[in-house]
């Protein structure tokens, strides 16, 4: 957990008993992009119906897909929980400019010098590596999902990121 105050485990767990994801999850991940946001359960018929329909969107939510993946392995994820940690994350991102280069250099300045978020060839035997929820949590992860981080940072701050289908590579 490598000291992130947000990744701190009672702060990771949350939601109601049931492991059903409250209302603030479902408007957090609506984003008010016009796109209504169902509610979500444990992974089951309909949170696989829900995570079809979030892949089949413009723009696709992605950080909340990868949290759907996320109810296979651990049903009572908390979503609000998720989001909580990109939000402090984005918090914590100091820019000075909004040029390209000073951006991504304050996101690696925040993302990967400060919070610590980075990866070794022996994550790719950890399935936690493959986990959003898991990744901000440990702070380690597969490129892939270090790219999601990043790129979810990213829009929360209006800075322009995307991903690219290559290891290691946001832009």
């Amino acid at each position: 957990d490598r000291g992130h105050p947000a990744r701190q485990d009672d702060q990771h767990r949350g939601g109601d008993e049931r492991g059903e994801h409250d209302a603030e999850d479902r408007e957090h991940a609506a984003g008010g992009r016009g796109r209504p946001a169902s509610p979500a359960a444990p992974m089951s018929g309909r949170s696989r119906e829900e995570f079809a329909g979030v892949v089949r969107t413009d723009p696709v939510d992605v950080a909340r897909a990868c949290l759907l993946i996320g109810c296979e392995v651990e049903p009572d994820l908390s979503f609000s929980a998720a989001y909580q940690v990109l939000d402090g994350l984005a918090a914590s991102v100091r820019l000075g400019s909004r040029s390209p280069v000073a951006a991504a250099a304050a996101l690696q300045r925040a993302l990967g010098d400060e919070a610590g978020f980075g990866g070794t060839e022996h994550d790719y035997e950890d399935l936690r590596s493959s986990l959003l929820h898991e990744v901000l949590r440990r702070g380690r992860g597969l490129p892939i999902l270090l790219s999601v981080v990043w790129c979810e940072v990213a829009a929360r701050l209006d800075v322009p990121a995307r991903r690219q289908p290559q290891p290691r590579v946001a832009v």
